[in-house]
């Protein structure tokens, strides 16, 4: 099964998605056939989507037509037979607003297994926190302060004034702007993150993310600390106070 993790917006724009996996795959000598199953009908079992990721009969007519078994790049998509995009762009009409229902179901349960359940999964979940490195208190603060009046988001501060950003209102984690506006924020962001000293093949803001994941070894940061993942312990990380 092929999937993707952590796409930017640059990322779908100039290569694609799952398609850009597949085209990698075939690329490394991976079979076509084979490398198209992995990313379709192979992801549709796993999830337990019934009659999705094949073109056969009594199945969705969800479909992706590319220019050919090698390039794959895709030239239409089709949803339930009906024409959605072509050659990148959107073509069918759409609302600005989703709409749907979702049902729910009730149990129950008792005190004890709420209890057990919270601290066995105190490390284990995403972090969606502040994460701030910095040199100064004053660069940081001025950074999260923005972050925070942004309801979410990234910036960049220096000498205590906020040189850019890109808040993400939507959740804390998401965009209401278009994606290129998205990406071109992004992409000048991290270049002036180079001119103030980042490695250039670091980039920053993942790795901002990735330290607060625990949930991939080795050692990692939350509310409870650094924390060992392995161990599922914090780690002790002041030893003596002079």
């Amino acid at each position: 099964m092929l999937v993707t993790d952590d796409k930017h917006p640059g990322d779908l724009i100039r290569g694609g998605h799952i398609d850009s996996i597949i085209r990698e795959a075939v690329r490394l000598g991976a079979d076509p056939i084979r490398a198209i199953k992995m990313g379709s009908l192979r992801t549709a079992e796993y999830f337990g989507l019934k009659k999705r990721g094949a073109v056969t009969p009594g199945y969705r007519a969800d479909l992706v037509i590319v220019n050919d078994l090698t390039d794959l790049q895709v030239l239409q998509v089709y949803k339930g037979g009906v024409l959605v995009a072509e050659h990148g762009r959107m073509v069918s009409e759409h609302g600005d607003d989703a709409e749907g229902k979702a049902g729910h179901r009730a149990d129950n349960t008792n005190s004890d297994e709420i209890e057990t359940y919270s601290k066995e999964n105190m490390v284990w979940d995403e972090d969606h926190n502040l994460v701030i490195a910095g040199v100064t208190d004053e660069d940081m603060a001025a950074a999260g302060n923005r972050v925070i009046e942004n309801e979410g988001g990234l910036a960049i501060a220096v000498d205590g004034k906020v040189l850019m950003d890109l808040p993400l209102p939507i959740a804390g984690l998401m965009s209401d702007l278009p994606v290129e506006e998205v990406d071109r924020r992004l992409e000048t962001m991290k270049q002036l993150l180079r001119e103030l000293g980042i490695h250039e093949e670091i980039d920053p803001f993942m790795t901002l993310g990735f330290v607060s994941l625990p949930v991939i070894p080795k050692l990692r940061l939350n509310t409870y600390g650094t924390i060992d993942v392995e161990k599922q312990q914090a780690v002790e990380t002041v030893y003596s106070v002079l």
